[in-house]
């Protein structure tokens, strides 16, 4: 049954709220006339230099900061003062039952004070209130609070776009409320809470989705270096070429490269070129890698590869234009991250690829910190290289480049960069290492087949995350839409 008296009630811009419906026995009124008779019912942190690093003490009474109420967690944190100082600031003591809103930074968050807290005062960032629970049910403002009008209301005055503030006391007082009898309260908390435990049980499941796409696109990779991926593929086709085959071509193809390199060089006048296949293998045993098809075997990666090195060794001076320098930071699988890219001088850049030249479909290969990320070189820009990253340069014509990209990445090879890397601090893995990698080289038409289904695997995942975005936006609408039928009285 609707009264269908219209009820108009200030809002905190003097704006007219108009309800042409207030349903029976509801009332508007506003947080002011909610809140606990006592002194101090609404009320802002100290300014900050009512609370000083000089003040602090060992033991004491506790100050509580945003992150108790961020992370809804009010043990963390360690700061406190002296009992003199907290009779100075007895005015911003809190007490279990009330809430908490914080109102610097990561504003508008809020906490009800649980049962046994240390006693203590709130900081400049909080904002402390105390409800009259004869007319207001905690829960049922904690849900109010999280709507999408009242939030609008709450955060409305922000201004700035590093550090926004919350609405003053004052405004947040005059903040318009359609409130229902206590017994109706506790009927739409009931029906909010059973409605949002689906809402919120449905966005835990899909928060987990990523790590399952994550474990299937490994699951993938390892199945297509493995020869499993391709197995139906395999059985149809006849007369395929080994990569017993494969590899002898491929050693044609870097001795003759060489070859090529110590010509010119000898032609241009340049010192004779250094074959890297000439350096002492690594001494480290090979871990236990997975039985291959029979037309597949193990390869050591230097033995696919016309180079493998790596960036400058030396911290070049950064400009704020120039050619881009690359670091780890900058790698990922499958991916580059080019936000806040170092730049260096043209001059420095030619000095650093006269050993390092990254040219399209070369393979970047991640060795210091985050280490084990492997990305094919894609960039339509010259660039140089970190140390922190290793540059593969593989025998493209028989040793595809996608194929490459999808290998360094499985992880088998992962596996056996973790048993390879050095250091007590940085984790770091040596070239002489990733040269000593064991790779899995399929026949060539069966590279192309790999790298054909990896994609349209890893395509299909990409859609299925793609997915679970848009429904984990749909769970925040359905939650705001749940909270707006509750408080404009459509729940009963």
């Amino acid at each position: 049954m609707r009264n269908m008296k219209s009820i108009s009630v200030a809002s905190t811009s003097n704006e007219e709220l108009s309800v042409e419906e207030l349903p029976e026995g509801w009332i508007a009124t506003t947080l002011n006339d909610l809140v606990s008779l006592k002194k101090n019912a609404i009320k802002r942190g100290p300014f900050g230099s009512a609370i000083k690093k000089s003040f602090f003490v060992p033991e004491g009474y506790k100050i509580y900061e945003q992150k108790n109420v961020i992370y809804n967690d009010f043990k963390v944190g360690n700061y406190f003062i002296s009992q003199e100082k907290f009779r100075d600031l007895a005015d911003f003591e809190i007490h279990p039952g009330d809430f908490l809103i914080s109102c610097s930074g990561t504003i508008g968050k809020i906490a009800l004070v649980p049962s046994g807290i240390e006693r203590g005062i709130i900081n400049q960032a909080l904002l402390k209130i105390t409800l009259n629970e004869e007319k207001i049910l905690p829960k049922y403002f904690f849900f109010l609070y999280k709507s999408e009008r009242f939030q609008k209301k709450v955060l409305g005055n922000t201004r700035g776009s590093a550090m926004q503030n919350i609405s003053s006391v004052s405004d947040l007082k005059k903040i318009p409320i359609l409130l229902p009898p206590l017994a109706e309260q506790e009927h739409i908390v009931a029906r909010v809470e059973a409605l949002l435990s689906q809402v919120n049980a449905a966005r835990e499941r899909l928060s987990r989705v990523p790590l399952i796409m994550k474990k299937f696109r490994q699951a993938v990779l390892a199945a297509a270096c493995e020869g499993r991926l391709t197995e139906e593929w395999r059985e149809s086709c006849k007369d395929i070429e080994t990569s017993s085959d494969l590899f002898s071509k491929i050693q044609t193809c870097i001795s003759q490269k060489y070859f090529e390199s110590c010509e010119n060089a000898k032609m241009s006048g340049g010192r004779k070129i250094k074959d890297e296949r000439k350096n002492k293998k690594s001494e480290k045993p090979v871990i236990d890698l997975p039985e291959l098809p029979d037309t597949w075997n193990y390869f050591r990666l230097e033995e696919l590869s016309h180079l493998i090195t790596d960036g400058t060794h030396i911290t070049p001076e950064y400009l704020d234009k120039g050619i881009p320098f690359l670091s780890v930071k900058n790698v990922r699988p499958f991916s580059f991250r080019l936000g806040n890219i170092k730049l260096i001088s043209p001059e420095e850049h030619y000095s650093i690829n006269q050993r390092c030249n990254p040219e399209l479909h070369d393979i970047l290969y991640t060795k210091v910190g985050s280490y084990g990320y492997a990305v094919q070189n894609n960039l339509k820009y010259p660039f140089s290289l970190f140390v922190s990253v290793a540059l593969i340069k593989p025998v493209k014509e028989y040793f595809i480049p996608d194929y490459v990209e999808i290998v360094m990445n499985s992880p088998k090879v992962f596996e056996q960069a973790i048993d390879r890397i050095s250091g007590s601090g940085t984790p770091d893995l040596h070239l002489i290492e990733i040269r000593d990698f064991r790779i899995p080289l399929p026949p060539l038409a069966e590279q192309h087949e790999i790298v054909r289904r990896v994609n349209a695997l890893f395509e299909r995942a990409d859609q299925i995350e793609q997915q679970v975005v848009a429904a984990i936006k749909r769970t925040e609408a359905l939650t705001q839409a749940v909270l707006g039928k509750a408080f404009r009285g459509e729940l009963r």
